[in-house]
């Protein structure tokens, strides 16, 4: 009894061994799985409804646009209205909808930007981030929205310059246009800018900058290369703005 005794312990040992080899080969497979390019991007597919944004500008305007992807980086809700956004003291800022505190945005809307480093000193930052950013590293595609303060008068700020400029009036809207040939794949990137285009935000100084990013590696996922074309020229479709009347004031 004894010696059976040992043989079913040695046994049980044996199983518990291999259970745990079993679960590192998993876990090594999933770790390779997931370091995939692309494993981590969401799925893209044309939605039926898109999530959308809006929000008072400068006193003046109502703005709404669509987006795909993850939320932009409006202060307020998600998605939906937002707090009115506004300048002060030569910066930007959106109004809180939830919190009472405004959030200075300069970050998005101006070229530089100033916070405090890491001993409470001011450090300056380079600006114009978009506040609207997707990317599918997977597929070579990425989709961006910019609201800066800046006019189309000052030259070579959007990418401009080694090609053709069109106009392309979207709706009620001119929209300043520029497409890039695809250039091949680069690592650590996806996609390079392919379009990029610009709307003057009416007359208060501000532009929006709606890129659409892609390189030739994009076109060895068609399906999915069409899809993205589709959301891309369903944003631009969707921007609206608006005057706010007098009562609306």
């Amino acid at each position: 009894m004894q010696f059976r005794f040992r043989q079913i312990g040695h046994f049980t040992v044996s199983l518990t061994a291999c259970a745990f080899v079993g679960e590192q080969l998993r876990d090594k497979a999933m770790e390779e799985e997931l370091l995939k390019p692309g494993a981590l991007d969401s799925p893209i597919s044309v939605p039926t409804e898109y999530p959308g944004y809006s929000y008072k500008f400068l006193g003046k305007y109502r703005i709404s646009h669509d987006w795909y992807g993850m939320g932009c980086h409006y202060h307020g809700p998600v998605v939906g209205v937002q707090g009115d956004i506004y300048e002060q003291d030569g910066h930007t800022f959106q109004a809180g909808v939830a919190e009472p505190k405004p959030q200075n945005i300069d970050r998005y809307t101006r070229p530089e930007w100033t916070a405090n480093g890491y001993q409470g000193q001011p450090v300056t930052n380079k600006g114009f981030n978009p506040v609207c950013f997707e990317s599918w590293y997977g597929t070579q595609h990425y989709i961006s929205v910019a609201l800066n303060r800046r006019t189309l008068d000052q030259p070579n700020v959007y990418g401009f310059k080694d090609g053709q400029i069109s106009h392309q009036v979207i709706g009620k809207y001119n929209w300043w246009v520029q497409k890039f040939d695809l250039i091949p794949y680069q690592p650590n990137s996806a996609g390079r800018l392919a379009e990029s285009w610009v709307l003057p935000v009416a007359d208060t100084g501000y532009v929006f900058v709606f890129e659409f990013g892609a390189n030739l590696e994009s076109l060895n996922h068609p399906e999915a290369h069409a899809q993205m074309q589709a959301i891309f020229k369903h944003l631009i479709e969707s921007v609206k703005i608006e005057p706010i009347s007098a009562a609306a004031k």
